[in-house]
């Protein structure tokens, strides 16, 4: 029996290399472990659309877990979405605007 249920795949970095190309062997992998029944994760600080564009080049079902945690989607299903409150949000575009950062 398979104690492995879930495995979580950092992007940069992790996934793919330095030319931000996923090598084969890791893609073999990832394969491999789904075909022994266990869920595949690409985690991510960065937007959901970068985690699943990457999640989606490895030919099998993934998990999006963006944002750091604050939006994940599985297929077509959000599992989870947190979002700043409006009330916070005037201080946290001022702070990010007061320290010359980009957030989005």
């Amino acid at each position: 029996m398979n104690k492995i249920k879930l495995i979580c795949i950092d992007v940069d970095g992790t996934l793919y290399n330095d030319d931000k190309n996923i090598p084969e062997e890791n893609i073999r992998a990832i394969q491999k472990a789904h075909e022994k029944g266990i869920q595949i994760a690409i985690t991510t600080g960065r937007m959901f659309n970068y985690g699943k564009l990457y999640g989606s080049l490895l030919g099998v079902p993934t998990l999006t877990i963006a944002s750091n945690g604050a939006f994940v989607k599985y297929k077509d299903q959000i599992l989870n979405h947190q979002s700043i409150s409006s009330t916070d949000l005037p201080f946290m575009i001022s702070a990010v605007k007061d320290s010359g950062l980009f957030a989005h």
